[in-house]
């Protein structure tokens, strides 16, 4: 109070500061009769309780201006006591406000301070900003977009606005000490962009010398975000890898806020009360495992939790389940596992129809996925519907379906489920019946449900994913020529599936196990987690397959693909936000590799007879596409390239054996096709690791790589690498 006594000037009945337009003096006269004005009820009450804010309309010589008075609440003894130290609540409001504003950081503009005393104790205490129209709270953003708009690239694009703004308040030397989400304030200035960014309710904070890691984290504690979005604001905030001293001292003031948030309703249980009574549901975030968020580059739902808080929402029955099923069926698993890996590559097999694409509706399209589709031949394409797009977008992508299937393509579709979905089993039940009613007569399968492991796509019981299967019981009945496949689960996380099949409904069996086989961690196809490579795991899918009751002894892999590097937040792997700092474990490779290891992967699975057909995805994808959508023109890639050779030298031909041996210290592989006349075979052949091996090539024999140029031979040998090579050989008729 002596620092606001000492430079105060009257106005009226109060003492205290006035900036800018509140010097006017018709402001100033104004002002001098607030406290009337608000005893009149004049004004707009924006927030209630001890302390209002109201919204006036204040005359100046050059018109009104809307303004927002806090009119703090008279405090108690000890509040008084206080304020002779520290100031007021609003003497320190304004400190920071003109603190801030003078150091460009965004602030609604200090106008005034006023404040009337009676016997050494302020009974009247204002402080005037100017109102910041068309503006709403960090957490009133953050809930529209959960609830109404849940698009990953505006969620990063809002974290970030508040980041940087938070850096910038840092770096003046203010701390806020209650930065909670509903103190800062910000306009939307585009569809996916935010500006404007101001810090309210400055009264805790202070300015200082240094703003320490410690301050720093004290501040980002108040923060409410789910925890991986958390980090990425961190990241964020920080503009580089966090250091220890942050992340220690963020997360123990974390935990001590946490504390007293849950403790408020006992600290302060009559206006707990009251707010609860009048809050309003709309206006609440979404709880945890509600929270799903799409992000349109990388395709794919974001993950909100990190794993520890995901475990904490994880039912014991989920487990329990899991390990249940597994134990029971394993027995009757072993032997049809055993014979399954002594079979592979033992009998001939056709690639035609085994090797499909995955594609989805694209308003940027122009007929471009038709033209690249048809290129490749009447290769089988598997067509995404997702719950959570627009009607705009289901229509798409009806006539897309039409278009392949008017075409000659063999079509089957996915039904993609959301969090609302689950939650709200009639928005899914309309959904299924109106996709099947669309285009169920024009597909070979439907694959229900995707990736059911992960809860980031929803599904967090088994019972949930029993409802999730309801709606398809009587559409096999409706549909007696379409196979329905299931139950999508994703990597090699076998303990899902059989809990997965004991979950079906009555009346519910699937024709085919879908399954979507990872092994990009792995890095090339044959390199085994445990004991398991790709040859292996795609035995155990066939085994589970065949000893379960709920499912037929059939196996697709609906979803593979390798995350190519350089492509940032568009990947799996860099999505939603590329952290500063070396990324440990990354499984993404360049094109080149990428086109390899697919070859491989199709080789093994259908060579070895176990999978029935094999699905990359995508067709069009900037961050693992086999054609790359960065440009306006989709750029063919070396995946494309190489797939589009591959089925010119394999259609029409018969897979009859693979050969393997050892050259130089590497494994080479040789996989020999031939047409039915035995007058041409074609051999792919390649050699596992990195190192170029070379091998003898018979005399006739024509050789070219992966993407049909013709490879010089040198001593009737060829280098061989990674990359699969043609060894093209006719023979006299």
């Amino acid at each position: 109070m002596k620092e606001l006594a000492e430079n105060s000037e009257r106005v009226g009945p109060y003492v205290g500061h006035l900036r800018g337009v509140a010097q006017d003096p018709a402001a100033r006269e104004w002002l001098s009769r607030l406290g009337e004005h608000l005893e009149a009820g004049r004004g707009t009450t924006l927030t209630e309780g001890r302390h209002r804010n109201v919204l006036l309309s204040m005359p100046t010589s050059h018109g009104p201006i809307d303004v927002v008075v806090k009119a703090f609440g008279c405090g108690g003894l000890i509040e008084s006591l206080r304020s002779r130290y520290r100031g007021t609540k609003a003497w320190r409001s304004w400190t920071a406000a003109v603190h801030l504003y003078d150091h460009g950081v965004g602030t609604p503009d200090p106008l005034a301070i006023l404040e009337r005393q009676e016997n050494s104790r302020v009974c009247e205490s204002y402080y005037v900003t100017r109102y910041i129209p068309n503006a709403i709270s960090f957490k009133d953003a953050l809930v529209c977009l959960y609830r109404d708009e849940p698009d990953g690239t505006k969620l990063m694009a809002l974290l970030q606005t508040v980041a940087d703004a938070i850096r910038a308040m840092h770096a003046t030397g203010f701390v806020h000490y209650d930065l909670g989400n509903q103190n800062i304030l910000l306009r939307r200035t585009g569809e996916a962009t935010w500006g404007d960014v101001h810090f309210i309710d400055l009264n805790r904070g202070r300015v200082l010398d240094q703003v320490t890691d410690r301050e720093r984290g004290r501040d980002i504690s108040r923060i409410a975000l789910p925890s991986d979005f958390l980090r990425v604001f961190r990241e964020m905030y920080y503009d580089a890898v966090p250091t220890r001293p942050f992340k220690m001292w963020e997360a123990r003031f974390r935990t001590l806020y946490s504390w007293h948030t849950r403790t408020r309703r006992w600290r302060h249980p009559i206006r707990e009360r009251r707010m609860m009574l009048k809050g309003d549901q709309d206006k609440q975030y979404p709880g945890p495992k509600s929270i799903w968020v799409w992000d349109p580059l990388s395709r794919q739902p974001l993950v909100t939790m990190q794993r520890e808080d995901r475990k904490k929402h994880f039912s014991w029955r989920r487990h329990l389940q899991s390990a249940l099923s597994s134990i029971r069926l394993l027995p009757y698993c072993y032997r049809p596992y055993q014979a399954f890996r002594a079979g592979a590559f033992r009998h001939p097999r056709s690639f035609d129809g085994a090797v499909g694409i995955a594609v989805e509706w694209r308003p940027d399209d122009k007929g471009q996925t038709v033209a690249a589709l048809h290129a490749l031949g009447l290769i089988p394409v598997l067509v995404r519907f997702y719950r959570h797009e627009t009607e705009e977008a289901f229509a798409g992508t009806v006539a897309l379906v039409k278009a392949l299937h008017e075409k000659g393509h063999a079509v089957s579709i996915g039904l993609l489920q959301d969090r609302a979905a689950v939650a709200q089993p009639a928005l899914w039940q309309s959904f299924v019946d109106e996709v099947l009613t669309a285009v169920g007569g024009l597909v070979e399968m439907v694959e229900v449900g995707h990736a059911i492991n992960r809860v980031k796509w929803g599904i967090w019981t088994f019972e949930e994913y029993r409802d999730l299967m309801q709606p398809l019981v009587p559409w096999r009945t409706k549909l007696p020529e379409v196979r329905f496949g299931g139950p999508a689960v994703i990597d090699f996380e076998y303990a899902y599936i059989p809990a997965a099949l004991d979950a079906l409904p009555r009346g519910m069996q699937f024709d085919v196990l879908t399954h979507h086989l990872y092994v990009d961690r792995r890095g090339a196809p044959e390199n085994p987690q445990s004991k398991f490579a790709l040859l292996e795991k795609l035995a155990l899918a066939r085994a589970i397959a065949r000893a379960h009751r709920n499912c037929k002894d059939r196996l697709i892999i609906t979803e593979f693909n390798w995350p190519l590097l350089g492509t940032g937040i568009h990947s799996p792997v860099g999505a939603p936000y590329v952290s500063p700092g070396v990324r440990q474990n990354d499984p993404s490779v360049d094109e080149d590799a990428a086109a390899a290891f697919m070859l491989r992967y199709i080789l093994i699975a259908i060579g070895s007879g176990l999978a029935e057909r094999v699905f990359w995805w995508s067709l069009v994808a900037h961050g693992f596409g086999l054609l790359d959508d960065a440009g306006e023109v989709w750029r063919e890639r070396s995946g494309y390239l190489a797939l589009k050779e591959f089925l010119v030298h394999t259609r029409g031909f018969t897979f009859r054996q693979r050969t393997q041996w050892q050259k130089a210290g590497c494994v080479v592989w040789r996989y020999d096709f031939y047409d039915e006349k035995d007058q041409k075979r074609v051999s792919v052949v390649y050699a596992e690791g990195e190192r170029a091996v070379s091998i003898p090539v018979e005399e006739g024999m024509i050789a070219r790589d992966a993407f049909g140029v013709r490879m010089q031979m040198e001593n009737d040998q060829i280098s061989v690498t990674g990359s699969p090579v043609y060894l093209v050989l006719h023979r006299e008729s």
